[in-house]
């Protein structure tokens, strides 16, 4: 549904920086009762690594404009509540390969501190990609 946009942000990035602009410029356009919780959520699923300008954002918002106006209001829901959950499991499994990435540094200094660190790192996001996936009852609150 989305392709052109998708299509357009995936050439400058990855799939978290992705979802991360079409999000960013989704909560711009879409009534508050979206955005709100919408922009609550963006600011939970963080990457350090990721930069985005407001020309990233606004690159895609005019086409984002466009499309969502031809659609129902569900159709938008469900469309921003698909590209927040990919954001969180790209993030995650990100994080999970940097840290496992870590591990094996850890044990070739043998930093012990490290590792303890670093398992409890992976316990917390393995326990975060068996959350529920976000649904559209996130902008019914």
């Amino acid at each position: 549904m989305f392709t052109d946009v998708a299509k357009t942000t995936e050439e400058k990035g990855d799939a978290v920086r992705s979802a991360r602009i079409f999000l960013e410029a989704a909560a711009a356009i879409v009534d508050a009762m979206i955005a709100v919780p919408l922009t609550r959520e963006l600011q939970e699923l963080t990457a350090d690594d990721v930069v985005i300008t407001e020309a990233d954002i606004a690159g895609v918002t005019f086409s984002l404009e466009q499309q969502f106006a031809n659609l129902p209001k569900g159709g938008v829901e469900e469309e921003i509540i698909a590209r927040l959950n990919q954001l969180r499991n790209s993030l995650i499994k990100r994080k999970l390969s940097a840290a496992r990435q870590l591990i094996g540094e850890a044990e070739s200094t043998g930093d012990e501190a490290l590792l303890k660190d670093t398992f409890g790192a992976i316990k917390l996001l393995e326990e975060r990609r068996k959350l529920a996936p976000y649904t559209v009852n996130l902008f019914k609150s």
